[in-house]
């Protein structure tokens, strides 16, 4: 299926036409993928951070000798 220059394109062509622009412009605007949206970052953080002052209560309550944490002599 070469070009034919008699021809004009279907209505179908310039639908997929269409649809590489839109993805091309998509590709130049986002070079390594999908973005996370910012709900999804707000909410990852806040996972993290509460991961985060759980190992820190764990350690110090592990300092202090409130719970036992293996490997651990104080």
């Amino acid at each position: 299926m070469g070009f034919n220059p008699g021809t004009g394109m279907t209505p179908n062509d310039w639908a997929e036409t269409e649809a590489r622009r839109a993805e091309r412009t998509q590709r130049a605007d986002r070079p390594h993928g999908r973005d996370i949206s910012p709900r999804s970052r707000r909410i990852t953080g806040l996972i993290l951070a509460i991961v985060a002052v759980a190992l820190m209560a764990y350690a110090l309550l592990g300092w202090l000798g409130v719970v036992s944490v293996p490997g651990f002599n104080a």
